[in-house]
């Protein structure tokens, strides 16, 4: 073997020296890459001979980089540094900068197996002498990401379990790595590929299967390949096929939100170009009534609050895994039908009134979803579950873009109203702030999540979680009311101009600068600066609204 692995290294220098201008002296032997599996912290060490003590080395991985639910890229190449500890070994730091390489930065890190061959070079001590490098062929490494790609990690883990079902075969972790089988139903599609009880399933798509979340097929895939281990040590590779609902996304997933959504949204562009009898006679009717409550204003305001916040707190105790994506929609539906019904502070005519609240809608609708795009997810849960419990740890914290976005979605909307229903209208804008501050606690600041307790616990500490979510969000809806109360009132034209020409860039603007920044810094030390700098200028501000006197103004845009 020895003779066959001197001439592996011969034949990659020589393949180096013809791609390079400078030739690379093949001088030094590389025996392994160990341990096979890091993380961030973790030290990698590369195994050889003839190391010069006291250098620091250019390490070159080449070949595939697999990750669950993506196509396996097969032209990867992560450049990194190392240093020489003994003329034998060569470590390298599982730095941020490292892992972010190889698994992905922000929320979009994975796990992710290497496969191909590791290139060590020392450059030359005496100028015009060629480089002295050593290469290894075949090599495997695993690496996994670090706590911001938790996201990720749970929606794999949903995809995985979704491809199981789909396939008709259960499986359980094993401690050493891999998925034992342990049911296969008759006549699917695990049966067909072949699969038993008691069979491995040691890596899906190149990658190594950790967790079921390895199992996460890509969405344009039409099967996956599985390395598996029969009983009696045997491997096979076999090819399971994906049906539809095999795949992360399918389009019936949101078919039915969408044709509801996008109907509302019709009849209500329907009835705003001509409002007929019926919605006259409904504006009217809504209007007489609240003139004959005997409900007092505050009393309203407090009973639209309270109803908010109780149906708030039905997300983290009964459907942590709802999508956000689709409450925002009812939302913005709900918005958009009060706004018909009752009119706006200004606007009380239904064709204005209705593009006052769109032009509203827009921008928060627009960096909402640059947020979620970030974040890598829909659900509820995994949004959640992906951010700190403490200030630093939110995701409007990242960075100044992260944080624009978060403000963007603070300037709608407007807590009180003077429409043809005033004391309606006040009820009805209560109640979708409340919500609305609500949905921003789960995208924005944290969630349920409670400092030193996870967020996917069960049992009596669910109500824990449920209350702290209720006291984040009510304290949301103050210091929104607070932020509107500090903006200026301008009348219908100056809104509709301010919504499309300075908050629509502005969401865009940020939802650009969020991506460059979860791509290009990677450093630890940057990160947490900024996330410093901006948890005290967040407090310094609402300490700022907290003992400001609050400006009562009959007609208030969240906006301008």
């Amino acid at each position: 073997m020895a003779p066959l692995r001197r001439l592996h290294v011969m034949l990659a220098a020589t393949a180096l020296v013809a791609c390079s201008e400078d030739p690379i002296v093949p001088l030094v032997q590389l025996t392994g890459v160990a341990p096979r599996q890091i993380e961030l912290g973790d030290k990698l060490e590369i195994e050889g001979d003839a190391f010069p003590q006291g250098r620091k080395a250019r390490v070159v991985f080449e070949g595939t980089l697999n990750r669950p639910g993506e196509a396996t890229d097969v032209e990867g190449e992560v450049d990194v540094q190392g240093d020489v500890v003994a003329p034998d070994r060569i470590e390298i730091a599982a730095t941020d900068a490292v892992v972010a390489a190889f698994c992905g930065a922000g929320a979009t890190a994975v796990h992710t197996t290497f496969e191909g061959s590791v290139t060590v070079v020392f450059a030359a001590q005496q100028a015009g002498a060629p480089p002295v490098s050593g290469s290894l062929q075949h090599a495997t490494i695993d690496v996994l990401p670090t706590a911001a790609g938790q996201a990720r990690y749970l929606a794999n883990m949903e995809d995985g379990d979704k491809l199981l079902r789909a396939a008709g075969v259960r499986v359980e972790s094993r401690a050493s790595g891999g998925l034992v089988v342990t049911d296969v139903e008759p006549k699917s599609r695990a049966a067909t590929a072949g699969l038993v009880p008691d069979d491995v399933l040691l890596a899906a798509n190149g990658v190594r299967t950790l967790a079921i979340a390895d199992l996460a097929p890509p969405s344009d895939s039409g099967s996956m390949t599985l390395l598996v281990q029969h009983a009696g040590s045997a491997t096979e590779t076999v090819t399971l096929g994906l049906g539809a609902g095999a795949h992360s996304e399918t389009p019936t997933r949101f078919a039915m939100p969408a044709a509801l959504v996008g109907g509302v949204a019709l009849l209500l562009a329907l009835l705003a170009a001509s409002p007929g009898r019926f919605v006259v006679w409904l504006r009217r009717r809504l209007a007489e009534r609240h003139r004959a409550s005997s409900l007092r204003a505050t009393s309203s305001d407090a009973f639209a609050r309270a109803l908010g916040l109780l149906t708030a707190s039905t997300i983290p105790l009964l459907v942590p895994s709802a999508d956000v994506g689709l409450l925002s929609l009812v939302l913005f539906t709900g918005a958009l039908a009060m706004a018909l019904l009752v009119g706006t502070e200004s606007e009380r005519t239904p064709a204005r009134a209705l593009l006052l609240a769109t032009s509203r809608i827009a921008p928060v609708a627009a960096a909402l979803a640059g947020a979620l795009t970030l974040a890598g997810s829909l659900r509820a849960g995994e949004l959640v579950a992906a951010q700190g419990a403490a200030p630093w740890g939110f995701f409007a914290l990242r960075s100044p873009a992260h944080l624009g976005l978060a403000f963007v979605c603070c300037t709608w909307p407007a807590p009180e109203a003077q429409g043809l229903a005033p004391s309606l209208s006040r009820v009805s804008n209560q109640l979708i702030a409340t919500l609305h501050a609500a949905l921003l606690v789960v995208v924005f600041f944290g969630g349920w999540r409670v400092p030193f307790m996870s967020a996917h616990v069960r049992g009596g500490l669910t109500w824990v979680l449920t209350f702290w979510f209720v006291a984040k969000t009510a304290l949301a809806v103050t210091v929104i009311r607070r932020l509107h109360g500090a903006l200026p009132s301008r009348p219908f034209a100056a809104q509709v101009r301010s919504a499309w020409f300075r908050f629509m860039p502005l969401a865009a603007a940020a939802t650009l600068g969020a991506m460059l920044w979860e791509r290009h810094v990677t450093s630890r030390g940057v990160e947490a600066a900024t996330t410093f700098g901006l948890t005290a200028l967040g407090v310094a501000a609402f300490l700022q609204l907290g003992w400001s006197r609050p400006v009562t103004r009959l007609r208030v845009d969240p906006i301008a």
